[in-house]
């Protein structure tokens, strides 16, 4: 099959997030599957799941597993606009102007298998583009932490809009997503969703709408040719809310903001570590 090589590069940026490998090397590769005229990569390491599709010229093809940062890293060196990839596992051969690169690549039948049950939908929304940014930098919880309230990113769904939560015991995050005519709660009792921190990476490398439908085990993201499945962490959250003096916000210089804060973490007889700010 012949596939654009920016095309390639692209679509294996998409589907990093899911990227495994830590504990079960096999999650470490990436899994190419024929879809009509599209070819389907698909990554997971078990807690999320990145799919997203390659269009690409000629025959059908034997679904194969590579190496992701072999393939990676091999075609972010190619300077063609086209690469061609002859599969015969176990090798994969891809042709270029330059000369022939081989990897070695395994059968898909060594990959998990998605095994997400369709489950009733409990809630819907959209992020729009020009917001996704703010929601994926507005967490600030830790990627690893003996508390799993600390690591996810909470979807709040108790409002009349849906807001986005976040907290590191010190530094509650919340923000709001005001587009009611994009959200729509399915199940009246559906509170809220602790969303795996995974998410935060996906977000950050997305730069069209995100559509996200919640199900009772995990969220479903979908922008543009890309899918993602991201699991909830088995977590009760906390009530942050009465902790959210109100809903008034005000832009700062920046520099300012840093060198009041600079100035203040002088004073050595603020015996409660704390600063109040306060504007009419």
């Amino acid at each position: 099959m012949i596939v654009n090589t920016q095309d390639l590069l692209q679509a294996l940026g998409y589907i990093k997030p899911a990227l495994g490998g830590k504990t079960m090397p096999i999650l470490k590769y990436v899994e190419f599957t024929e879809d009509g005229s599209f070819t389907k990569l698909r990554t997971t390491n078990l807690e999320i799941t990145a799919i997203t599709l390659l269009s690409y010229e000629g025959d059908k093809f034997t679904n194969f597993l590579v190496d992701f940062f072999d393939l990676f890293n091999l075609v972010k060196t190619i300077h063609d606009d086209t690469i061609e990839l002859n599969i015969d596992i176990p090798v994969l051969t891809l042709r270029t102007s330059s000369g022939e690169f081989k990897l070695e690549i395994l059968p898909t039948d060594e990959f998990p298998q998605r095994n997400i049950k369709q489950e009733e939908v409990q809630a819907k929304c959209v992020i729009p583009s020009m917001f996704v940014p703010g929601v994926a930098n507005s967490f600030i919880g830790y990627a690893e932490d003996s508390r799993p309230a600390m690591t996810v990113m909470y979807f709040d769904f108790s409002g009349d809009d849906v807001t986005v939560a976040s907290t590191n015991s010190f530094i509650i995050s919340a923000f709001d997503i005001r587009y009611s005519d994009m959200y729509e709660k399915v199940n009246p009792d559906f509170v809220g969703a602790p969303v795996h921190n995974g998410i935060v990476s996906i977000l950050k490398g997305l730069k069209e709408d995100v559509s996200l439908t919640f199900y009772k085990k995990y969220v479903e993201l979908v922008s543009g040719d890309s899918i993602y499945e991201v699991q909830y962490v088995n977590t009760k959250y906390p009530n942050y809310k009465p902790f959210l003096v109100g809903e008034k916000q005000f832009v700062v210089d920046k520099h300012m903001l840093y060198d009041t804060i600079t100035r203040l973490t002088a004073v050595e007889h603020n015996p409660d570590e704390l600063v109040i700010l306060s504007y009419n």
